[in-house]
């Protein structure tokens, strides 16, 4: 933050909306002034270019999903060319290229926890004559709920285990816009900041248009409302309750981890109902390899199939530009073979894994995000969404708070999976093997691994060994930018 501070402070875009399309802007940055909160459409212009920027290729349009934080995960071979080797190998300190990706996804976290901080203070001081209390409670609800999901990501990469050392210090948790430094504080500290940031989002957010009238998809013949429309690619109300049972789970409290995660397991088959098989039957065109009514929160990624190519694309491998090559992203064929216990009908492997057959390759690549080219298909609606939080996660976090294998048995059957778990089964290794066949692509296997403080995780690169974890590697070092200055 000290040189976010130091130049530029509080940036954002602010976009110039189209008439019909969500997102369909061109950014336009420039310093955020009083002038943006003076009319009701600056400041949702405003809040859209802060959504805009969180699916940067350095946050959740790359590093915090499908790359880095998934290559911490061993999901990935990543031999010595390849781009990511030094993140494979925890080499954070040696590294040049992960020097530059930690540097990169600290200092575009918070520039943008800076832009979020300005748009709280200024939305919450316009004038009723401005903005309607409902519509400023809903803009400062996904807020506070932004703030919340960004510095969590921080405290799970770059604060300590927290279930054996919560005392440490973690990183800044800034509220006002940028006006002096703020200090590394606590672990516990930080956590406590993030439960009163998402209780506020929750309470602003009591009136979300989703909790009656659910997702609503965009209308193109009105497109005056559409702002409130298409909520689960918003920080919507239950995003917020998602989250809390996420942060709590992180935190140990299963007690509150399962309200939370039973609230929205409740009111999910009405608003976030499971993915029907046939939406990903083999055969298909371009299937819903993304589950996508089962998305809680996304993200509006205008960039995704150039993020699938760039890092997923067998093609790269034959090219002639280096850069390209280094960049693919692959797992060794034993490695899913095993993630997927040779569950060929699992819907998960089948429709977001397969062998590239112009490349001529014998191992599979990662599909998920692949651009979808028909109009009439399964995935057509959701062609550019980023999923940040998914309806199984809840049903995994209320079975590791309950011990119930229930919930384990109803994501498995809609994945494919028909045979229920043995009641003999240990259940935490069962939820283990989930998430890591759930999460490829979306950036929450590595967090899972530090939540439990393995000892011991698979390798990425060699099928037969594992790698030997402690807190050298699951805690990434504050970047120099960050600590030259305390």
């Amino acid at each position: 933050m000290n040189k976010i501070i130091k130049g530029l402070l509080a940036i954002v875009s602010i976009s110039l909306l189209a008439c019909n399309k969500y997102l369909d802007v061109q950014p336009n940055d420039r310093l955020i002034d009083i002038q943006v909160f003076t009319s009701k459409s600056s400041i949702e212009k405003a809040l859209n270019g802060i959504y805009i920027n969180l699916v940067s290729d350095n946050l959740y349009g790359g590093s915090l999903t499908v790359s880095t934080v998934d290559v911490l995960a061993q999901y990935y071979n990543t031999p010595g060319l390849n781009r990511f080797a030094s993140s494979g190998n925890y080499q954070f300190l040696d590294g040049s290229f992960l020097q530059s990706d930690i540097s990169a996804i600290w200092g575009n976290a918070y520039t943008n926890i800076l832009n979020i901080n300005e748009f709280i203070k200024g939305t919450g001081g316009a004038t009723e004559n401005i903005i309607s209390p409902d519509e400023k409670a809903l803009l400062l609800g996904e807020a506070y709920g932004l703030r919340a999901f960004v510095l969590f990501d921080m405290l799970r990469l770059f604060g300590p285990v927290y279930a054996v050392d919560s005392s440490s210090e973690t990183a800044p948790y800034p509220t006002q816009p940028a006006t002096r430094l703020s200090p590394l504080i606590p672990a516990r500290q930080f956590m406590d900041s993030l439960v009163n940031d998402l209780g506020m989002a929750a309470s602003l957010l009591a009136k979300d248009p989703i909790i009656q009238y659910g997702i609503q998809p965009f209308d193109n013949t009105d497109v005056s409302g559409n702002f409130f429309r298409a909520r689960n690619r918003r920080m919507n109300y239950y995003a917020v309750k998602s989250l809390l049972a996420r942060v709590y789970l992180y935190r140990g409290d299963k007690a509150n981890a399962l309200k939370n995660a039973l609230d929205v397991i409740t009111i999910s088959g009405s608003i976030f109902p499971w993915t029907p098989e046939s939406d990903s039957r083999p055969g298909i065109k371009d299937p819903n390899r993304i589950f996508s009514s089962e998305i809680i929160f996304g993200l509006e990624n205008t960039r995704r199939d150039a993020m699938h190519q760039k890092y997923f694309a067998a093609s790269n491998l034959q090219t002639s530009n280096t850069v390209a090559k280094a960049t693919l992203l692959a797992p060794l064929s034993a490695n899913l073979a095993a993630i997927f216990e040779n569950q060929d009908n699992d819907y998960r492997l089948r429709s977001s894994w397969t062998i590239d057959q112009k490349a001529n390759y014998n191992f599979k690549t990662f599909i998920k995000f692949a651009p979808v080219t028909t109009t009439t298909s399964p995935s057509s609606s959701s062609k550019t969404i980023q999923p940040l939080i998914r309806l199984s996660e809840l049903y995994y976090i209320a079975a590791e708070c309950s011990g119930d294998r229930s919930y384990l048995n109803t994501v498995r059957a809609n994945r494919g999976l028909i045979i229920p778990i043995d009641a003999g089964a240990n259940i935490s290794d069962e939820i283990t093997k989930e998430y890591r066949k759930e999460f490829f692509g979306e950036g929450q296997l590595f967090f899972y691994y530090k939540r439990k403080n393995f000892a011991t995780i698979l390798s990425g690169s060699s099928g037969s060994s594992s790698i030997t974890m402690d807190k050298s590697k699951y805690v990434l070092p504050l970047p120099l930018s960050e600590t030259q200055y305390r």
